[in-house]
């Protein structure tokens, strides 16, 4: 079974473009590395839409920063 790590590199090479998160629209209102060497950014969209990042990738969209940032931590800390 893959990796998150190694699923995200094989797509990579297959789209052939590296996502970067800080190009998008919207405020960076948390960022931080977790105790798996993963990335979790959380983004603000828009009043009411926070949007969660793990290496670059687009996790999903919440209602709350408190829900995007525990999603975030959740998937690096099970997947990593």
């Amino acid at each position: 079974m893959l990796t998150f790590v190694e699923l995200r590199e094989k797509t990579n090479r297959a789209g052939g473009k590296n996502k970067d998160v800080h190009k998008g629209k919207g405020k960076v209102v948390h960022g931080s590395p977790t105790k798996q060497g993963v990335m979790v950014v959380v983004k603000q969209e828009g009043p009411t839409k926070f949007v969660t990042y793990v290496d670059g990738d687009r996790l999903d969209e919440y209602r709350s920063k408190k829900d995007a940032v525990t999603a975030g931590k959740q998937f690096a800390k099970q997947f990593s």
